[in-house]
């Protein structure tokens, strides 16, 4: 649904797509499948289980240990990135084995779909929009306002650039065995050793601030959690490199920098001012990452000021240093979701609000029709525009 295109492989709905009203989802199971009927269903022989195989078993655990609605519509969006992803990408391991799992983890890819419509009263076409304010981050007003200047309303920015899906995939990053990997930018067929020393970032020779620190490199992580790293270049008056041009301004699932050195994964940073995504945001960053078989206790994570809170709501005046793990525990599944979603929403509403108009912050958003246990009714999502 996102990112690279490709085609949801269930029934598409008559319902037209700006419809709200949920319609069932063809093909999809009243409920998820059992822990132990999902792995026999998706066990093949002598070959066993990979990271992301793992991540969805452990993922359909916990919904089905929990009963809060809140910590379920949180756990079916992490379900639905690892499944979306996992089909996808077939071929990455286990090529045999997982051309065998397919029927099943689309089996739950629908009932997922299916679920997360019906939570947010919405038809599929309608999902993705919801998917991006709740687990997504949008560009800021002044990620925006710095990529139009000079631009006529409705045209392509010049200031910054904006690739193409075509151009993005020279700077996607995968994973094979846990390390990261890059296309060689001089031979684009061939696949290097990643290392963000090698990427690197320039400023005009007017600015003397620091863009990164020294051996990082700008990331950008799409809704279709797909990495992409390029060199960054700032203060020019044209075709400069942002957090933004990876997406051509769309949602992402969190932007930042990163340290890798040898293909390890070392550090992240949500150091982003287009996106000004919050901690919640890296946690995307971490989800992923484990998907890939990185543990998260070996990646240093670095929260800029203002972009996370303690437990009394006080923002933060420093920067947060802290573990993947520790990222991961410092709030539940479902408190994580909830503000990730809520600051989001703020940020919808203050870039659609005109200049010197008051915002009104959204202090309950997030739309469900009761269609999970327990889960309170508040009010919609703003629509975007």
């Amino acid at each position: 649904m996102f990112g690279r295109k490709k085609k949801l492989v269930i029934g598409a709905p008559t319902t037209p797509s700006f419809a709200r009203k949920y319609v069932p989802v063809p093909g999809a199971q009243n409920e998820l499948p059992p822990p132990i009927k999902w792995k026999t269903e998706t066990s093949v022989g002598h070959f066993g289980r990979d990271a992301h195989l793992m991540s969805i078993d452990e993922s359909l655990q916990s919904y089905w240990v929990t009963k809060d609605g809140w910590e379920r519509l949180a756990l079916l969006g992490r379900l639905y990135f690892l499944c979306d992803y996992f089909l996808k990408d077939l071929g990455r391991t286990d090529k045999i084995a997982n051309a065998h799992r397919a029927g099943a983890v689309q089996g739950l890819y629908v009932t997922v779909i299916d679920k997360l419509c019906k939570a947010f009263d919405c038809t599929v076409n309608l999902l993705p929009q919801m998917l991006e304010e709740c687990w997504g981050r949008i560009l800021t007003p002044h990620g925006h306002e710095i990529d139009t200047q000079l631009t006529n309303i409705g045209g392509i920015p010049t200031v910054a650039k904006y690739l193409t899906d075509a151009k993005r995939e020279k700077y996607r990053v995968r994973f094979a065995g846990g390390r990261a990997e890059m296309r060689d930018r001089n031979d684009l067929s061939n696949w290097v050793v990643a290392d963000t020393t090698a990427i690197g970032w320039t400023y005009h020779p007017s600015i003397t601030d620091q863009m990164m620190e020294p051996g990082y490199a700008g990331f950008g992580l799409s809704m279709s959690r797909d990495f992409y790293c390029a060199h960054h270049r700032g203060g020019f008056d044209e075709k400069n490199f942002f957090h933004s041009s990876y997406l051509a301004g769309g949602a992402v699932l969190c932007t930042g920098t990163w340290l890798i050195q040898g293909g390890l994964v070392k550090a992240i940073k949500n150091d982003s001012g287009h996106y000004q995504p919050t901690i919640e945001h890296l946690a995307n960053v971490i989800e992923t990452l484990m998907m890939h078989g990185i543990q998260p206790a070996t990646v240093k994570v670095t929260a800029v000021a203002y972009s996370w809170s303690d437990i009394h709501g006080n923002r933060g005046t420093t920067d947060l240093v802290l573990d993947g793990a520790r990222l991961l525990a410092r709030r539940s599944e479902e408190q994580t979701w909830r503000r990730r979603a809520h600051f989001n929403q703020v940020n919808i509403a203050d870039r659609d609000t005109p200049k010197g108009a008051t915002v009104a912050t959204p202090t309950k958003a997030l739309p469900l029709n009761g269609g999970l246990p327990g889960a309170p009714q508040p009010p919609p999502i703003p629509p975007r525009r």
